[in-house]
C-alpha cells in the first residue's frame, strides 16, 4: 500500500474543521446540549470530588446502575455526531433539518463497533501485560534491573497493541458511510505498512491541542492564584478549592475545556476520514 502522508492528513483534518465549523455545530448542537446536561447530572449523582487526603469512594450499586445508561447514552450520541461528520467529509453530506446528526441504524452499528473495538483493545492490552506483571512480581524487592525489564516489556507490548488496533481503525469511516462490504480484514489490508504512520498521525495531530491545553492551564492557574491567592493565604486548600469551583474562574475553565474537547473530537474524526480517503478510496480509484 502507498504510504499515508501524515502531515497532509493532519492539516486536512484541521483545515476542514475550521472551514466548516458552522456545519459541525449544526450537526452536533442538539446532542452536545444533551451531553452537557448529562455531564452536569452525573457528578451530582456521584457526589463531590474528594479533597486533600480523603479516599475516593465508589458509587453505590444503585447509583452505578443509574449512571451507566447515561454514559451509554452519551457514547451513542457521540457516535451520531461522528457518523454525520464522517459522512460530511467523505460524501459531502450536509445536515438536513434541525437534527443534524440523526439516530439511525448506521449510528447503532458505529456505536456497537466502537464498544467492541475498545473492549477488545483493553482485553488484548491486559493479556499482553501479564508477562510483564509476572516479571515484576518475581523481581519485587530484587534488583532494579528486573523492574526496568518489566517496564520495558510493558512499554513495548502497549505500543504493539496500539499499532495492531490502529490498523483496524479504518473500519469506522467505512461503517459511517454505509459500506457493508468493508470489514476488519479490509481495514487491516488497506492499512498495511502504515501502522506507524497512523500512530504518528494521531500523535502529531493531537500534540497542538495538548500544548494549547497546557498553556491554558498555566494561564488559568496563574490568574486564579494572583486573584484569590492573597485572600486565601498560603496552604489554605479549602479556600482555593472553593475559588476554583465558583464564579468566573469555573465558568471560564468550563468554556475553554468544552471548546478544546470539541476541536479534539472533530479533528480526531477527521484524521480517520482523510486517512480512509487516501488509503482506501484513492487506492481503489
Amino acid at each position: 500500500m502507498k504510504p499515508l502522508p501524515v502531515i497532509a492528513t493532519v492539516v486536512d483534518s484541521y483545515g476542514h474543521f475550521f472551514r466548516h465549523v458552522g456545519t459541525f455545530v449544526r450537526i452536533g448542537w442538539l446532542w452536545l446540549l444533551v451531553m452537557a446536561t448529562l455531564s452536569w447530572i452525573v457528578p451530582e449523582l456521584t457526589g463531590p470530588e474528594p479533597s486533600g487526603s480523603e479516599i475516593p469512594q465508589m458509587p453505590g450499586v444503585g447509583t452505578f446502575l443509574f449512571i451507566l445508561p447515561l454514559y451509554i447514552l452519551m457514547g451513542f450520541l457521540w457516535s451520531a455526531i461522528a457518523v454525520a461528520w464522517h459522512r460530511h467529509i467523505l460524501l459531502g453530506e450536509q445536515p438536513a433539518g434541525p437534527i443534524g446528526a440523526p439516530l439511525n441504524g448506521t449510528v447503532v452499528r458505529f456505536f456497537v463497533a466502537s464498544v467492541l473495538y475498545f473492549i477488545g483493545f483493553y482485553v488484548v492490552l491486559f493479556l499482553a501485560m501479564l508477562p510483564a506483571g509476572a516479571i515484576a512480581m518475581m523481581t519485587q524487592g530484587g534488583s532494579p534491573a528486573g523492574g526496568a525489564l518489566a517496564m520495558l516489556i510493558v512499554s513495548v507490548l502497549a505500543v504493539t497493541a496500539c499499532l495492531l488496533y490502529l490498523r483496524f481503525s479504518l473500519i469506522f469511516p467505512a461503517i459511517a458511510i454505509g459500506r457493508r462490504d468493508f470489514g476488519l480484514r479490509d481495514a487491516w489490508q488497506h492499512a498495511r505498512g502504515n501502522s506507524w504512520r497512523i500512530f504518528f498521525m494521531w500523535f502529531l495531530g493531537l500534540l497542538p491541542l495538548i500544548v494549547v491545553n497546557l498553556i491554558w492551564l498555566w494561564a488559568w492557574s496563574t490568574a486564579l492564584f494572583s486573584t484569590v491567592g492573597g485572600d486565601c493565604g498560603f496552604g489554605n486548600t479549602a479556600c482555593m478549592e472553593e475559588a476554583m469551583t465558583g464564579g468566573r474562574f469555573m465558568a471560564t475553565n468550563f468554556v475553554a475545556n468544552a471548546l478544546l474537547s470539541l476541536l479534539y473530537y472533530a479533528v480526531s474524526i477527521g484524521f480517520l476520514s482523510f486517512a480512509y480517503r487516501r488509503l482506501v478510496e484513492e487506492a481503489n480509484a
